[in-house]
Parts: structure tokens; C-alpha cells; sequence
């Protein structure tokens, strides 16, 4: 397993071990909030029912004190509240359930939750004024229905969005580190060639010619080293986004690549914008050296400036539809051209989104690929 997989994993569990504890902590601070509130509801209205049997006992004789009880029952049921009375420790009304027709001394002024007959009760025992003694249920089974349908709708949530954060992380991280494996690939083939050539010129008997030969692999796959080197310091100074900007001659940044490249033609007029010279002479750059590439040493290549921006033509061996398609896709990872390692045209589409220009590839009539940037903030 490589090391961004470990990565992936680790990542992937500790956000849902995170995102699940934190749909559990809501879960119960919900059901604990629900259920302190039908404690207060329980209290108030065992109150207020104690209160009313006082009231009631007091203007009735002992021996109807039965019948008030069973009175009140009945209007209470339909309320979802069910209570027994007690007298000398004896039951004297009581439409609790079996085995709940009963209290402790303990109980007296507390309240706790029961199950009675399968459902969920608050559970009150109050002493009244004349010694009896009032024990109250509330069925709050509705609280834990809505804390069911409440866990049930919070785990629905909670696979989507897992299964989403686990499709998308994979496939952000495996982008980020494809690129990475890919140039593992490059600078692992020119330290390969150096080393072997290095090794063959300290033991081999080799000829003058064969020296030179060896020592010029060693300098064009140093310079392609350099090349990679230098991309990657580039890229990494632009992801903050921001640039130092200044007026810029492209005219003169024609120039300049037109001393590095003998076979590039320009065509130049007037144009300034506004941005960091020493990318915007990258991006001219790197487009200019692609070109030469794919048009090989001896066929020449044109940088034309004009009044919105640039472009660069060649006649080499042009890119197919897929490649074209990729090559104009800036998220997307592009296709190497001529023995390019792959980082220059993201760099490129990077340079000029920065710059607020874009970068579009071709084809064109010779056959080859015109690579035209358009700044739409001068």
C-alpha cells in the first residue's frame, strides 16, 4: 500500500470517527433536552393534580374520596396519564399497570423513567396534605419515537455524506499524488542514465568519441532534471495565488525567448499588461519550448504578439483529439508533448489564470499546434 493510500485511510477514519461522534453527541443533547422538558411538564402537572385532590378531598367525606379518585382517572387517561392512590400504604384508586401498583418510602419527591406494558413513562410519587400519597406516569414514549426517527434520519445523513467524503477524498488525494508518482517516473529515468553513464566513464576504457557522447547524455539529462527542478519551485510559489504586478512588455518577452531558441520567428507588436515578468517570461517560455520539441531542431517556429496577447505555432507533429481536449482542460492532468515531462502545460494554465488571461491549443493549417493566450485583463 503506498503512502498516500495510509493516508487516505487514516484520514478517511479519523473523519468519521469525528463526524459520527459528533451525530451521537447531537442525538443525545436532543434526547436529553426532550426529556428534561417533560420532566418539567411532568412536575408542573403532577402539582397541579395533587393540588386538585387536595382541593377535591376537602369538601368530600372520606368514604367518596374513591369515587373523586376515579373520576379524575378518567379524565387523565385521555391525557396519557395514568396515577394510583395510596392510603396507609394500601391502594385505594390505582389504573397503573400490573406490577406498578406499588411505591417505596425512597421514591417519595423523585421522578424516574419506567416501561411500563412495553412503553415509556415519567414516573412521580407526591405526598399529599392529608397523607395520602399521589404516584403519577406520564407516558413520554412520543420522545423516544421522535428520537428514533431522529437517529434513523441522522444515520441516513451520515452514510451520504460518508460515502461522499469517501469518493471525494479518494479522488482528490489520488489526483494530488498521480502527478507526484508520475515524476518519481522522470527524475528516476535521468538519475538512472546519469548514474549508469557516470559509472560506464570511470571504468570503461572508452574512446574520445565515446567519452563525449557520454558526457553530453549526462548534461541533456541534467538540463531535463533542472527543467523538472525548476517547474516545480514555480508551481509551488503559485499556490498562494498571489503575484507581484507591473507593466510588461510581451514584445520584449518574445526577445528574450528568441535568444534561447534560434529556430523561433516572432512577430511582434505593441502589447503591455499588467503582471509578474518573470512568469509571464515562464509561460512564453515553456510554450516556445513545446513547440520546438514537437517541430524538432531544424523547423522554425512563430511567436506572434498582438494587442490582446500572444500565441506560438508550430508545424511539428501536432496532438490528436484526445490530447487537444486534455491539453485545453486546466484541472485536468495534461499530456506530455515531445518528450516533456508533464508540468508544463498545468504550469502554463496556471500562469495565465493568475494573470487573467486563458490559454487555449489548436490545430493549425500546417498540421501542427497553436498555442494562443488571450488576456482579458489588460
Amino acid at each position: 500500500m503506498r503512502v498516500w493510500q495510509k493516508t487516505y485511510l487514516y484520514t478517511l477514519l479519523l473523519f468519521l470517527l469525528v463526524f459520527y461522534g459528533g451525530l451521537f453527541a447531537l442525538g443525545r443533547i436532543w434526547l436529553h433536552g426532550a426529556l428534561k422538558s417533560a420532566r418539567s411538564a411532568c412536575d408542573n402537572e403532577g402539582y397541579a393534580i395533587a393540588s386538585a385532590f387536595e382541593n377535591a378531598f376537602s369538601r368530600v367525606r372520606p368514604e367518596e374520596r374513591v369515587l373523586v379518585a376515579r373520576r379524575f382517572g378518567g379524565n387523565y387517561a385521555k391525557r396519557g396519564i395514568a396515577f394510583a392512590l395510596f392510603q396507609d400504604g394500601l391502594p385505594i384508586y390505582g389504573n397503573l399497570p400490573d406490577g406498578y401498583l406499588r411505591y417505596d418510602a425512597e421514591e417519595a419527591y423523585r421522578m424516574r423513567l419506567v416501561r411500563p406494558g412495553g412503553g415509556v413513562a415519567l414516573r412521580l410519587v407526591e405526598r399529599l396534605a392529608d397523607g395520602e400519597v399521589l404516584v403519577l406516569h406520564k407516558d413520554v414514549s412520543v420522545v423516544f419515537s421522535d428520537f428514533r426517527r431522529l437517529a434513523c434520519m441522522l444515520v441516513g445523513i451520515g452514510l451520504a455524506v460518508s460515502l461522499l467524503m469517501t469518493v471525494g477524498l479518494f479522488y482528490t488525494m489520488w489526483r494530488v499524488n498521480k502527478p507526484v508518482d508520475n515524476l518519481a517516473h522522470e527524475l528516476r529515468t535521468p538519475l538512472t542514465a546519469i548514474r549508469g553513464y557516470a559509472e560506464y566513464l570511470q571504468a570503461a576504457n572508452a574512446s574520445r568519441e565515446e567519452r563525449y557522447s557520454a558526457t553530453q547524455y549526462i548534461i541533456d539529462e541534467s538540463a531535463r532534471l533542472a527543467d523538472i527542478t525548476e517547474k516545480l519551485l514555480i508551481m509551488a510559489n503559485l499556490r498562494e495565488g498571489e503575484i507581484d504586478r507591473a507593466r510588461v512588455e510581451l514584445a520584449a518577452l518574445a526577445e528574450q525567448a528568441a535568444m534561447l531558441y534560434p529556430t523561433l520567428r516572432t512577430e511582434c507588436t505593441p502589447c503591455v499588461v499588467m503582471g509578474d515578468r518573470a512568469l509571464l517570461q515562464s509561460l512564453v517560455n515553456n510554450l516556445v519550448g513545446n513547440a520546438v520539441r514537437a517541430s524538432g531542431e531544424d523547423t522554425p517556429v512563430l511567436l506572434r504578439v498582438g494587442a490582446q496577447g500572444f500565441s506560438v505555432e508550430d508545424a511539428g507533429c501536432g496532438m490528436s483529439a484526445q490530447q487537444l481536449l486534455h491539453a485545453n482542460r486546466p484541472n485536468q492532468p495534461a499530456p506530455r508533448i515531445a518528450g516533456g515531462n508533464g508540468l508544463g502545460i498545468p504550469l502554463c494554465h496556471k500562469i495565465a489564470q493568475l494573470h487573467g488571461a486563458t490559454l487555449r491549443f489548436s490545430e493549425n493549417a500546417a498540421g501542427g499546434v497553436t498555442a494562443s493566450v488571450v488576456f482579458t485583463k489588460p
